[in-house]
């Protein structure tokens, strides 16, 4: 009867053992899934963190551009127009690296910059064509108008980057 009982209590033992085995690896199985998640929403945090920070940096890349359109306009109404084309040369590769360097932007962003790129190009070579021939230069009111255009988009792009980084 002694006997018995001992290996009784030794299966029940052995059954509580392995149920305790079973609940102990599901129990792991459930943290190990709950660490994985939260390694996965840490990642995406830092994906998110790294996208903001460059949405940032384009922003302020773009306010430098924007300060060289206003010191373009300024040396333009001094008549200073033997400085003139290498802001606007200037300006364009701001852009241009802006473009390049900020995969984070639209589409439409990048449009945008494209456009702005295109008319600083077409701005310079008139600028360009008229100090050749020492005349015909083109008219500074003109010109200063379509860079307050230009640097309206830019500085609208800038500030919309900006915003999308605080929210």
């Amino acid at each position: 009867m002694y006997e018995l009982s001992l290996n009784t209590i030794g299966n029940f033992a052995s059954v509580i053992g392995a149920i305790l085995t079973v609940l102990g690896f599901g129990f792991t199985l459930f943290k190990i899934k709950k660490v994985r998640n939260a390694a996965e929403s840490a990642r995406q945090a830092a994906i998110e963190t790294c996208r903001s920070i460059r949405r940032f940096d384009a922003s302020v890349e773009l306010a430098s551009v924007v300060e060289t359109i206003d010191e373009i306009k300024r040396l333009q109404r001094e008549n200073s127009w033997k400085v003139v084309p290498d802001r606007y040369s200037t300006a364009r590769k701001k852009l241009i690296m802006i473009k390049l360097h900020h995969p984070d932007l639209s589409n439409q962003h990048k449009r945008i910059i494209q456009s702005v790129i295109q008319h600083l190009e077409n701005m310079e070579s008139d600028i360009e064509k008229g100090l050749a021939k020492e005349e015909n230069l083109p008219s500074v009111a003109n010109l200063n108008i379509l860079l307050s255009e230009q640097r309206d988009k830019i500085w609208e792009l800038a500030t919309e980057l900006r915003i999308k980084t605080i929210v």
